[in-house]
């Protein structure tokens, strides 16, 4: 999740997805965290500026965190051009 506050900073969270863990359709069990989706939060964490440490600290949180657990990143100041560049409109 990525919120634009007032002051222009952004806060940025990620919620590990309720429907990857546990079973689906025939019994067959969904893969621990979706790898794309891994790469893809990382990808971002850089691109906004996250140091590597904090990031890759940050990713093994997200690894481990259970169906539903937030994990915070430290506001940043990102640019709209960033976010755009990114995906995020509208802001």
């Amino acid at each position: 999740m990525l919120t634009k506050m007032g002051s222009g900073r952004v806060q940025l969270e990620c919620v590990r997805s309720t429907n990857e863990s546990g079973r689906i359709g025939m019994g067959r069990a969904l893969p621990p965290f979706n790898p794309n989706a891994m790469a893809e939060i990382h990808a971002i964490l850089r691109n906004f500026g996250v140091p590597e440490e904090l990031a890759a600290a940050k990713m093994a949180l997200i690894r481990d965190a259970a169906p539903g657990a937030l994990v915070k990143v430290e506001d940043r100041d990102v640019s709209d051009e960033v976010l755009s560049d990114n995906g995020f409109v509208g802001f």
